[in-house]
């Protein structure tokens, strides 16, 4: 049970990390690539982006600090588990952005927390799909 809780710490950090990334290149992009009132399309593709960016630092971080896995030919089904999280990540986010553009919520702000919200639940099955498939020992 300790190792259990010790790896979901290590991941939170990873997690962390990994979502500045995200959030900082999905800001970059959104900032300067696209316009100051973003479309759902615009959004889809700035955090998709700033996504996959992320998940290629995932795969190193949790694969020699969290899991510690020696695991070879994994990235594969990491970036399978990824992609099905990047569904529900921009899902999650885009339905979040949708709902709260109409509200009075400054749009920095509505972008930012609609990130958040596909981010948090893209992590639940990262850690599941990473822990018990790819770099499980």
């Amino acid at each position: 049970m300790i190792k259990f809780i010790q790896q979901f710490l290590r991941f939170g950090i990873v997690g962390v990390l990994n979502t500045l990334v995200d959030l900082g290149i999905f800001n970059i992009i959104s900032l300067i690539v696209f316009s100051n009132t973003p479309t759902t399309t615009e959004f889809i593709i700035s955090k998709s982006f700033s996504f996959l960016c992320a998940v290629i630092l995932s795969f190193y971080l949790n694969k020699y600090f969290v899991f510690k896995s020696n695991t070879r030919n994994k990235i594969l089904v990491f970036i399978i588990i990824s992609c099905i999280s990047l569904v529900i990540n921009s899902f999650i986010g885009a339905m979040m952005f949708e709902y709260l553009s109409h509200s009075n919520l400054s749009d920095l702000f509505v972008k930012n927390i609609s990130a958040v919200a596909g981010s948090i639940a893209a992590m639940i099955v990262n850690f599941i799909g990473y822990k018990y498939i790819v770099f499980k020992k």
